[in-house]
């Protein structure tokens, strides 16, 4: 009984103070794309998608990994650096169009380009991107600046969101 409640405070405390990212094989951070789908006729349509690590704290010019680890089978995933106002608030967000980021990319990753650069060289500016195919992880070099907040989320499932501080 102790070791549960020392384990459950310790998930508590890193949830409470910041939050958790992975940690990959030989240093390095992790996020890992997590979830299913689930859907009813007429009853329920469902999306357990989400970043697992979504909120990563990084140091600028260190590699974060990107996992496809879903439940869905042949499901890839495009992780994208957004505007703020970009990441959808509510349930008809989803469905609206309305990240011109996440259709700029969609649009070269549906074209078969696997890595959209807009900027200098690495990862660390609105409209980069990766596809993810499913199954695979994919490393990044982080080179955003020391200070930056990056918004990242799937341009394809735009439920799935996070927010990168480079440190």
């Amino acid at each position: 009984m102790r070791k549960t409640t020392l384990v459950v405070a310790a998930v508590c405390g890193m949830v409470a103070f910041g939050g958790v990212s992975g940690s990959v094989a030989g240093g390095g951070t992790q996020v890992e794309a997590r979830g299913g789908f689930a859907f009813e006729p007429n009853k329920l349509v469902q999306s357990t998608l989400a970043w697992h690590g979504g909120d990563i704290s990084i140091g600028s010019g260190d590699k974060l990994t990107i996992v496809s680890g879903d439940e869905i089978p042949g499901e890839p995933h495009f992780f994208t650096i957004v505007n703020p106002d970009e990441k959808p608030q509510f349930i008809q967000d989803l469905f609206s169009g309305g990240c011109q980021t996440c259709n700029a990319a969609l649009d070269q990753h549906f074209r078969g380009v696997p890595s959209i650069d807009v900027g200098k060289p690495g990862f660390g500016e609105v409209g980069d991107s990766v596809a993810i195919p499913d199954g695979e992880s994919v490393p990044v070099d982080v080179t955003a600046p020391a200070g930056t907040m990056l918004h990242f989320m799937c341009s394809l499932h735009t439920e799935m969101q996070g927010v990168m501080e480079v440190r």
